[in-house]
């Protein structure tokens, strides 16, 4: 008896470990909030930089700080604390500690090797679009929006007084408005600054005066300054098709590097270690070498689709690694000059999100001109669908699920296959800003600007055009659309607070009303077609009887405007996200806002229900879909009903073990009690 107890209970511990490792492999998974069950995407990517022992190198995207293996490109870890977009990282000189800076106007430290949050920096409320470390290790500075520039003590965290510009005050205020990118010289003396004024400012760090500006660019903001690795030289990028080489002591301009064409943009530069090649990445998708002393174009990378945004060399020289607003970052051998590997998962911003019927799939679309279609149970990425050159506003799905429709933001709506992401065709001359599908599937409707579309699916025929007077007033654009559950009402929301419904089968207006001060972003009608809910820059749900338009109730809470609402498919609930980055949850009955969802670090663009109500998707500005477990809280596996599923669910199994008929214990309900109880049990912790 004791070695049967043995067995299993030693089963129990080798269960319980197995099913945590193997649910902790994906990184979907990883730093969950509270009520998600799966992120799909990585965020967008904000910056990288490698360690200085030439291990390890860090992504700072809008949802986090991704750490790798350099040698293998393999996750490791995600660091979350910030609330808002991560900007900006940096390394210090030994390695130890990860310094990273966020929108959300904070500055934090961590320990990379136990990866756990050391301290925050807090003391400024404007976003933190820089950090770097000194030379020496001991100082930080952070650059903030309205041209701030901070020193920080990093073994106190305390505000620096040396950086005082001689005055007592703790920061240095510079008359632009904002800082974009800051670097030390390597010997820590100087402190280089680029904003918004495209100028170059050289500071003495022991005193806080400026030694001399350097300019020339004649493009946009500079978004990044490098000094070469003797100190000597200093170049820059930004939203111009040039960036420069200065010598930092007369302030002379030695070499200029253009780009491709004069309307491609240097995102990203970086020096070689040993000072002799510099590295540019921008909006031509490919990486060029330069020789820093002659300043000729060396060699061209090419393999990203999109805007190159973010590269860095690693320790020796020997590997350059960059990242793109495709999603990818890729590793390059400088010798071999090939891709070594690639990362992928990494999105740009969502404005929409559609769940297929049958809940399992997702389609998001992007900023970024891209579609892509993940598996809901894997968090695997199926497709991506390539758009022409314009961001995708709004995707649906076809009631059979086998059809995706999108609408991009240059008017065009684009129907793909949904099992194989082959385009089909597109509906020419429609409104992208709102697609969705009539119920019966037949016909979509699109809308945007001052018309609303009717369109046959399997021909791409317009049959109706439902129309606004923009004449007088261009308020009265269109900015949403909906179908009614039966099909026979279109609706439409204008930037005016105005709603029209009109009949889809002979295009006669029923109703106009207005409900809102301004702009109307989204629209809902209830399951059962009674009311329809509408929601936008005036912070309010107002709910409305659909026969007559009049005001029911409304929904009163968020913090800045509302992007998106749905209701759940038993109409009790409504859904609501902004660019406060919080998902409500309100009743529909009384219109109580009982439950927020926190996780987003962006703007919430997108929410919306599975047909069975068990599972929410949001998306958000910050790159990221998150599911969100909509199910009631009793779960089989929790066994002895305390709420969790854990090590005692698992004993009480263990304790019935071998026991038939009608049992509690028996988790899947096959009347024994058994391993596949155990495993089931294990499979769900932390549930």
């Amino acid at each position: 008896m004791k070695s049967r107890s043995f067995l299993i209970l030693t089963f129990i511990f080798l269960t319980f470990i197995i099913v945590k490792n193997t649910n902790a492999q994906g990184t979907e998974l990883w730093n969950l909030p509270e009520d998600a069950k799966l992120r799909l995407g990585k965020g967008y990517i904000r910056e990288i930089s490698s360690s200085p022992d030439g291990m390890h190198f860090a992504v700072a995207s809008s949802i986090g700080i991704w750490f790798y293996d350099l040698q293998t490109g393999k996750e490791l870890d995600l660091l979350k604390g910030h609330s808002g977009v991560v900007n900006s990282i940096d390394f210090s000189p030994d390695g130890k500690i990860l310094a990273s800076g966020s929108a959300d106007g904070t500055i934090r430290l961590w320990n990379t090797e136990t990866k756990q949050h050391i301290r925050t920096l807090i003391g400024f409320k404007f976003p933190v679009n820089t950090v770097v470390f000194s030379p020496d290790g001991k100082k930080l500075a952070s650059g903030h929006d309205h041209a701030i520039i901070r020193l920080w003590d990093v073994e106190t965290g305390e505000l620096s007084t040396n950086f005082t510009s001689g005055r007592t005050q703790q920061l240095l205020s510079i008359a632009y408005p904002w800082i974009a990118d800051l670097a030390f010289s390597p010997d820590g003396k100087i402190l280089a600054s680029v904003g918004s004024d495209s100028v170059i400012k050289l500071y003495d760090v022991e005193n806080g005066r400026r030694i001399r500006n350097l300019t020339g660019h004649r493009g946009w903001t500079l978004g990044q300054v490098v000094f070469s690795p003797d100190g000597k030289t200093i170049t820059s990028a930004g939203f111009g098709h040039t960036f420069h080489l200065w010598e930092v002591v007369t302030g002379e301009l030695l070499h200029t590097f253009s780009g491709p064409t004069e309307f491609s943009h240097v995102n990203s530069v970086a020096f070689s270690p040993d000072g002799k090649t510099i590295a540019s990445g921008g909006s031509d998708h490919a990486i060029h070498l330069w020789d820093a002393k002659t300043g000729e174009q060396i060699y061209t990378f090419t393999g990203h689709t999109n805007n190159v945004n973010s590269l860095t060399f690693s320790l020796d020289g020997k590997t350059i690694i960059s990242g793109s607003i495709d999603g990818t970052i890729h590793r390059w051998d400088t010798d071999t000059r090939q891709i070594t590997s690639t990362i992928t998962g990494y999105s740009y911003r969502v404005n929409s999100v559609a769940l297929s019927p049958d809940g399992k799939k997702v389609v998001i679309g992007s900023t970024d001109s891209t579609l892509h279609l993940w598996e809901v149970n894997t968090g695997q990425l199926l497709h991506s669908f390539i758009e022409q050159k314009s961001a995708v506003m709004s995707v649906a799905f076809s009631l059979d699920g086998q059809t995706i429709a999108s609408g991009s933001w240059d008017g065009t709506i684009n129907l793909w296959k949904t099992d194989t992401g082959q385009y089909l065709r597109s509906l020419k001359y429609g409104s992208g800003l709102g697609v969705m599908f009539s119920p019966d599937g037949n016909t979509i409707i699109s809308g945007g600007g001052s018309t609303v579309e009717l369109w046959i699916v399997n021909t791409g025929q317009l049959i109706r055009t439902f129309s606004v007077d923009t004449s007088t007033s261009s308020s009265s654009r269109i900015r949403s659309v909906g179908f009614s559950p039966d099909g026979r009402i279109i609706a439409s929301g204008s930037e005016d607070g105005t709603i029209k419904l009109w009949e889809s089968d002979t295009g006669q207006e029923i109703l106009t009303f207005t409900v809102h001060t301004r702009r109307i972003e989204s629209i809902a009608f209830s399951p059962d077609g009674k009311t329809i809910a509408s929601a936008g820059w005036d912070k309010i749900i107002q709910l409305c009887d659909v026969a007559t338009g009049e005001k029911i109730r409304n929904f009163s809470g968020h913090t800045d405007w509302i992007n998106s609402i749905a209701f759940s498919p038993d109409s009790k609930t409504i859904a609501s996200g902004g660019l406060d980055k919080d998902i409500y949850l309100w009743q529909v009955d009384t219109g109580e806002h009982f439950h927020t969802l926190i996780g987003h670090t962006s703007s919430v663009n997108s929410v919306v229900y599975s047909s069975d109500g068990s599972t929410l998707a949001s998306g958000s500005g910050d790159g990221t879909v998150l599911l969100w477990d909509m199910a009631p809280a009793e779960l089989a596996e929790d066994v002895n009903g305390d709420g969790v599923v854990d090590v005692l669910d698992l004993t009480y199994v263990a304790s019935n073990f071998g026991m038939q008929g009608d049992n509690i214990a028996d988790v899947n309900a096959d009347g024994l009690v058994n391993i596949l109880d155990l495993v089931q049990v294990a499979a769900a912790f932390d549930m």
